[in-house]
């Protein structure tokens, strides 16, 4: 990213890709300005088949942003802002 440059702005006018960071924060922030609450949201994808005897061993490379929203009467509930991305159980 070019120096001095806004995140948001350069993902959506200039380079037009990105990567989950990217989206999730886009995401969250259209939708604050929308007056919808929403947060960011970060942390590692884990599927069942990572787990031998109990145990996961989770790499960097399973690092994922996504949002959630606000909904009165449920509380936050995850949504998966990246197009290719799916997280099971995360609404698309």
């Amino acid at each position: 990213m070019p120096a001095g440059a806004d995140f948001v702005e350069n993902f959506l006018f200039q380079t037009k890709k990105g990567s989950c960071t990217h989206f999730a924060t886009t995401g969250a922030l259209f939708l604050r300005c929308l007056g919808i609450p929403s947060r960011y949201v970060s942390g590692f994808v884990m599927k069942s088949s990572d787990f031998k005897d109990g145990v996961a061993e989770i790499r960097n490379n399973r690092s994922h942003a996504w949002i959630e929203v606000y909904e009165s009467q449920k509380g936050w509930i995850p949504y998966e802002m990246t197009p290719s991305g799916h997280i099971e159980g995360i609404s698309q």
